[in-house]
């Protein structure tokens, strides 16, 4: 894999990923991507579990599970019962993905109670507020950064976190507000696990809510088909995935875009143009259309209109790094490597921690024939991620370009051994045959 964080690379299709584990990864994300039965049955189910979770974490710091060793030995029983049976129960009734989901929010739901709790015990007004208020924001923050479902989309992902981050300040203000009350006046033996039941209502019923809206079949197959562009042998499967995907919500501006790139990869250059148009018609100010568009014309050949499109991109979105790099690309393989550099150095400023962007730039300064800064450009681009084959290639060109064969061939055969795509190994392979190397080191062989 690229990167052992997926985050870091599953959304950039030009990063390649090698047959055995694009498979290995799809295997373990189809079933919960694709997951079958009701959503809304699993949101309730969800809502239940978070309920008995708040209920039970309330009820495990109350007076009353310390009040006899028959009830606190009842308490260990009852609790060992529920974490034994509910994920198997959860998988029976609902599947497999929304029981990891149910698990999760336990965890948390318990958690708030927990806080609820133990806060509305604290005299001092400003600790008080302070506790309850900080740890539902901690807390919010903590399971919106980790959302359980994969198949978010990336505006989804900030809609999950900014409805979570207020929804657990929410929860337990206001649930503690009501134990306070409670620990004011008779106080009843089940006011703790009430309040629990509360926080875990008032944060997970309208997380369940958008769980369930945002968990759609298309979402899930657009996410399989992003995968799959991750190597050209998939290419086809991946249109398959977006053909379903657009049949299931043909207003989506995202799946046209996914859709053009995959029919750009697969040398459809046509049905990509007419998909990217779709984009731009459904978001006329949609900068990744038009930066896709771009990328497409450099596949072809047309590099006039790859810099036409790709510099709209740019004046669409000036901070979009990817766009600012591919524009180099254009640039590069029209032969102005001055605009090149400066496209990848724009790219570079506006993600500092961009190795693609490094990689292509070093083998601008190598075609220049500044092999210092190329190898300097490489060096940090595998700094930045190692398994990048492509920079290994870009570094083995500049130290041929200086004048070493010896590293440079060490470079290329590490490049090979990262299993990269046709277009970097046939490079790779022509570059050591040029330079009278063998593929493998005879040592090795």
């Amino acid at each position: 894999m690229p990167s052992r964080d997926p985050a870091e690379w599953f959304n950039d299709p030009n990063v390649h990923v090698d047959d055995r584990e694009l498979l290995a990864e799809a295997k373990a994300l189809e079933s919960n991507l694709l997951q079958g039965g009701s959503r809304v049955g699993g949101a309730v189910w969800i809502i239940l579990v978070s309920m008995v979770a708040g209920a039970f974490g309330g009820f495990t710091f109350s007076d009353e599970v310390r009040s006899s060793w028959a009830v606190f030995i009842g308490y260990l029983i009852g609790g060992g019962l529920l974490l034994r049976v509910l994920h198997p129960l959860s998988k029976r009734l609902v599947g497999q993905a929304v029981a990891w989901h149910a698990l999760f929010s336990f965890f948390w739901s318990f958690l708030l109670a927990m806080v609820v709790v133990l806060g509305s015990r604290i005299d001092t007004t400003w600790l008080y507020y302070t506790v309850i208020v900080g740890s539902g924001l901690s807390i919010g923050l903590m399971y919106g950064s980790v959302n359980p479902v994969a198949a978010f989309a990336s505006h989804d992902k900030d809609a999950w976190l900014m409805a979570a981050l207020p929804l657990g300040a929410i929860s337990t203000w206001s649930a503690s507000g009501v134990q306070r009350a409670f620990d004011a006046s008779s106080n009843p033996p089940w006011s703790e696990a009430f309040t629990g039941t509360m926080a875990a209502s008032v944060f997970m019923v309208p997380i369940a809510i958008l769980m369930a809206m945002i968990s759609t079949r298309s979402n899930g197959l657009a996410k399989m088909a992003t995968l799959y562009l991750h190597n050209e042998n998939f290419t086809e499967k991946a249109i398959e995935y977006l053909d379903e995907a657009i049949g299931l919500s043909p207003r989506s501006a995202d799946l046209y875009n996914l859709r053009g790139i995959a029919h750009s990869k697969a040398g459809n250059g046509d049905l990509a143009d007419a998909d990217f148009r779709k984009v731009t018609e459904l978001m006329p100010r949609a900068a990744e259309a038009h930066m896709n568009r771009g990328v497409d014309f450099i596949r072809r050949g047309n590099f006039d209109r790859a810099i036409e499109a790709l510099t709209h991109a740019t004046t669409v979105n000036p901070k979009h790094a990817t766009a600012f790099s591919n524009l180099g690309t254009a640039y590069q393989k029209s032969g102005d490597l001055d605009a090149a550099i400066e496209s990848y150095s724009r790219a570079i400023r506006l993600r500092p921690r961009y190795p693609i962007a490094f990689s292509n730039r070093s083998y601008s300064h190598h075609l220049k024939g500044e092999h210092d800064l190329a190898i300097a450009d490489a060096t940090h681009a595998l700094k930045l991620e190692p398994r990048l084959p492509m920079a290994h290639a870009n570094l083995g060109h500049a130290l041929a370009g200086k004048g070493d064969p010896v590293m440079a061939a060490r470079s290329y055969r590490r490049a090979l051994a990262m299993n990269p795509g046709h277009e970097v190994a046939e490079e790779v392979l022509n570059a050591l045959e040029k330079l009278g190397i063998p593929a493998e080191d005879e040592d090795d062989s």
